[in-house]
């Protein structure tokens, strides 16, 4: 068998570095700790359901509001180009009672085919 040339060693293996947790916030002090063996508190339930409101129209309500045109629009092609249009521009720049309008045209837009079937 011909000489084989030398290969080196694997180098050796360094350990990864922990998980770091990312910097807190100024201005936000840190989380109380429980003291080991004290129970944790009973979760709260939440007063209102999501949306639970949603019904309670609002005087002067615009757009997807509660009350407002578009939360009021049977479905057909001018709700689903405005519903397109507040979805494209982010759901995050729409107020909560905006918000479940949008998810609530959606769901009105979901079903308007099958009214046609």
């Amino acid at each position: 068998m011909p000489d084989e040339p030398d290969i080196p060693p694997d180098p050796p293996r360094i350990p990864p570095e922990p998980p770091r947790r990312p910097p807190r916030s100024p201005g936000i002090p840190p989380r109380p700790r429980r003291p080991s063996g004290t129970p944790a508190a009973p979760p709260v339930r939440e007063v209102l359901t999501a949306g639970f409101t949603h019904d309670d129209r609002e005087a002067g309500a615009q757009g997807f509001a509660a009350g407002g045109p578009l939360d009021q629009m049977e479905p057909g092609a001018a709700l689903a180009r405005f519903a397109a249009e507040a979805w494209d521009g982010g759901l995050a720049v729409l107020s909560d009672d905006e918000l479940i309008g949008v998810l609530a045209a959606a769901r009105r837009l979901a079903s308007w085919p099958r009214r046609w079937s």
